[in-house]
This record gives structure tokens, C-alpha cells and sequence, in this order.
């Protein structure tokens, strides 16, 4: 039987929240599983992945409506049999007001993490609401909710031939000693010591970099010629922001994928390269534990992990950069393995499905 489903995001990291919940929004409507309405309150960060949203607020594509979140919501729209709430937003309160005629379950899906704690809370009720209402968290482990691996990864990452890419960005193809990166990260001082490691390798190497943050860090570092950047021995590219499916062949052409926030850490992660994750900062440093305990989890060599800990703390040190790219075929090796699991772990979209059936 098929349902309804509302999801809503309230942007927060720009990226980080819309692309999760676009992308889990795409792969409930392509498994044909109900109709699929999408609320977002910003449709400026939206747009950078999905220009087509530019001067509107409703759009339909790919199976999904998606719909501009008003600051003053409607009091005439039907919620659907499933709501999901992303990130523990705040859902208006003139919707929440009709849920109980028409909605069957309120899931509030969280942020992904590998800490220990959450296999304790993936799947509670959240206590008496006014529709049943539970914790799904995304997770590495099998008692949690998984990540989105869409059912037609494998098949577009074997069909897939590089050289496409980088004609369609009038970049050089690479040349069989040349390291090539892709740069998706926010402003680091980790980068002065990363580029100087860079610079020492007796290799030439090219950084991608989409529009955005990660430039802030690194052009004043470089000399603008003609048809790039220019820092020693590296040339960087810098390439429009992209579609998520844009995004993954870049992630697949590159031998090194630097990461930032939560879905393109899950993509650099199901690419099965070497990445580095540059974890969205939190009060406190809470974002050290939770990218800790992924490091602890996924058993990382420990010259990546030293690095990893390093560039989020922009504390990095010549020496630790240096190590790194030093063992880049075992951290290699580490990243086929990783996917590997990856992949043949139930994915998020099947067991959100099989959850929400045993509630109903």
C-alpha cells in the first residue's frame, strides 16, 4: 500500500540539511512508494543544487514536490500519512494541528553519527504526542537506520567513464602520475601545511574545488594564470556548485575526496576513495567526539586519523600531512573496504520503510 509522505528541512548548514533530506526525498519517490512533498525554508542554498528553484516556490522534479516553507504556514494543507521531520526542526504549529485526522506516524530523523549512544536511541518513541512520534537515526552499525544508498548507485558508478567529466569542465584530463583532489570543505588554516606537503611530492597535483567556502582558504595561497591556479607543483580548478549526481562523478574521478557536513561525507564514503572529513563545528568541540568515534569505528589508518583529528582542530603540522599522503595506497586499500561494507549494509531508505510498517 502507498502513502503520503511530508518532509521538512530547516537549513542550517546551507548543504548539509537539504542534501540529505533531498536526496532521501528523491529515493522514496523513485522506489514509487507514495507521493513525496518536500518543505524547505531556504530556497537560495536549495537552488545552488537545484537552479531550476530560482524565482519560484513550488517546483516539481524527479517525483518530488517541493514546496517553499512559509514563515506563516497555511492552515488548509493536508499532512501527509508519513511525516518526517529532519533534524529535529521545529514543524508549524498550524500543521502539527491537523495531524491527527491524517497522519500515521511522526518520525524525527536525526543527524548521522557513530557514537556509541545512538544504537540506544535509534527507534524510540519520543513520548506522548498527539500522532506516535520516533527517533530515527542514520548510523554505520546494524542497530541503526543506515545511510541513503540509492538503489541504482552501483550500476551509474560501474557505467561511468571519468574523462566525461572533465570535458564537460574544459578541465585537463590527468595524467597517469598526477593526484587529483576534490575540495568541499569550509575555511581551514589546516590547508597552509596540507599544500606544502602537496608540494613536496615529486607529482604533480590538481585540486577541484567547487564555488564556495574551501576558496576563502585556499586562493590567497595561489597565483591565478589563464586557466587556473597556481601553487607550485598544484593547479587548482575551480568548477560550478553541482547536482547531487554531479557531485558523486566528481567524488568517482578524483584519487582523493575532501569532505564537509553529512551527505558528502556518505558520498565520499560510498565513492571508495581515500577522503578526509572536515566535520561541521559544533559549542564545545562536540564535533571532535563525533568524528572521534567514526574514526574509532571505522578503524581508519593512523596516519589519517592523526591527520583527520589535526586539520579539524587547524592544528595540522607539516609532519602528519606529510605521513598521510606517505601511505596513501593502504588508506586506499582502507577506502575499497570501507565502501564495500558499505554498500552491502542495509541501506536507510529500506529500513525507515520496514520501521515505519511495524508501527502501523
Amino acid at each position: 500500500m502507498k502513502y503520503t509522505w511530508d518532509i521538512f528541512c530547516d537549513v542550517i548548514d546551507n548543504f548539509g540539511d537539504i542534501g540529505v533530506t533531498w536526496r532521501l526525498a528523491k529515493e522514496l519517490a523513485a522506489r514509487e512508494l507514495g507521493s513525496v512533498r518536500l518543505w524547505v525554508n531556504d530556497f537560495n542554498s536549495f537552488g545552488a543544487m537545484l537552479p531550476e528553484l530560482e524565482s519560484c516556490t513550488s517546483y516539481e522534479t524527479q517525483g518530488v514536490s517541493i514546496e517553499l516553507w512559509p514563515s506563516k504556514f497555511p492552515s488548509n494543507v493536508i499532512p501527509a500519512t508519513y511525516v518526517i521531520e529532519a533534524f529535529a526542526c521545529n514543524l508549524p504549529s498550524a500543521y502539527v494541528e491537523n495531524m491527527p485526522r491524517e497522519s500515521k506516524i511522526w518520525l524525527n530523523l536525526e543527524y548521522l553519527s557513530a557514537e556509541s549512544w545512538v544504537e540506544s536511541c535509534h527507534g524510540m518513541s519520543s513520548g506522548a504526542n498527539i500522532v506516535p512520534k520516533y527517533f530515527f537515526f542514520p548510523g554505520f552499525t546494524p542497530k541503526t537506520g543506515g545511510v541513503i544508498v540509492e538503489k541504482d548507485y552501483q550500476s551509474r558508478l560501474n557505467e561511468f567513464e571519468p574523462t566525461t567529466y572533465w570535458q564537460r569542465h574544459d578541465i585537463p584530463v590527468p595524467s597517469s602520475d598526477e593526484l587529483r583532489m576534490s575540495v568541499f570543505t569550509y575555511e581551514a588554516q589546516s590547508w597552509q601545511a596540507t599544500l606544502q606537503a602537496l608540494s613536496m611530492l615529486s607529482r604533480p597535483v590538481s585540486l577541484i574545488v567547487p564555488n564556495g567556502r574551501s576558496l576563502n582558504s585556499l586562493l590567497p595561497l595561489f597565483t591565478k594564470t589563464t586557466s587556473c591556479y597556481i601553487y607550485k607543483n598544484i593547479s587548482l580548478y575551480t568548477i560550478p556548485f553541482s547536482t547531487q549526481e554531479h557531485y558523486d562523478e566528481l567524488l568517482w574521478s578524483c584519487d582523493i575526496n575532501f569532505v564537509r557536513g553529512e551527505d558528502s561525507f556518505v558520498r565520499a564514503q560510498l565513492a571508495g576513495k581515500p577522503f578526509v572529513w572536515h566535520i561541521y563545528k559544533q559549542d564545545e568541540d562536540a564535533h571532535l567526539d563525533k568524528l572521534s568515534a567514526f574514526l574509532d569505528l571505522a578503524q581508519v589508518p593512523s596516519c589519517v586519523k592523526s591527520y583527520h583529528v589535526a586539520f579539524n582542530r587547524d592544528d595540522l603540522q607539516l609532519e602528519t600531512a606529510m605521513s598521510m599522503f606517505d601511505q596513501l595506497p593502504n588508506w586506499h586499500q582502507w577506502s575499497q573496504d570501507w565502501q564495500e561494507k558499505r554498500i552491502n549494509c542495509e541501506d536507510l531508505v529500506t529500513q525507515l520503510v520496514k520501521f515505519l510498517n511495524s508501527k502501523v
